[in-house]
């Protein structure tokens, strides 16, 4: 379990919201196009939580308009998104290594 939540947090994960009147369907077409997702949680009637790795957001989106589903990001977790947010300090980082 450690190796596996390390390998998501390498890879980078988003959480996200799906709302709509076909998430089931939503959910099942995800799982026919083998889109790994995990974490998935009803908040209240038609909107859903969930989690999927950074590589299938595309893939996500063409799925949502199929459904008539609205996805919404709520977070990015993750080396990719650590290094997109300190792509232009590269001499705090520099430090924080060397000290």
């Amino acid at each position: 379990m450690f190796l596996q939540g390390a390998y998501k947090f390498v890879v980078g994960y988003i959480e996200i919201q799906a709302e709509g009147y076909f998430v089931e369907r939503f959910l099942n077409l995800c799982l026919n196009r083998k889109i790994e997702i995990w974490d998935v949680k009803r908040k209240y009637d038609g909107v859903i939580a969930l989690k999927i790795n950074n590589y299938d957001i595309n893939n996500i989106y063409e799925i949502a308009d199929n459904t008539k589903t609205n996805i919404t990001i709520v977070k990015k977790n993750g080396i990719p998104h650590i290094a997109s947010l300190y792509k232009k300090r590269k001499v705090f980082i520099l430090i924080c290594i060397l000290a």
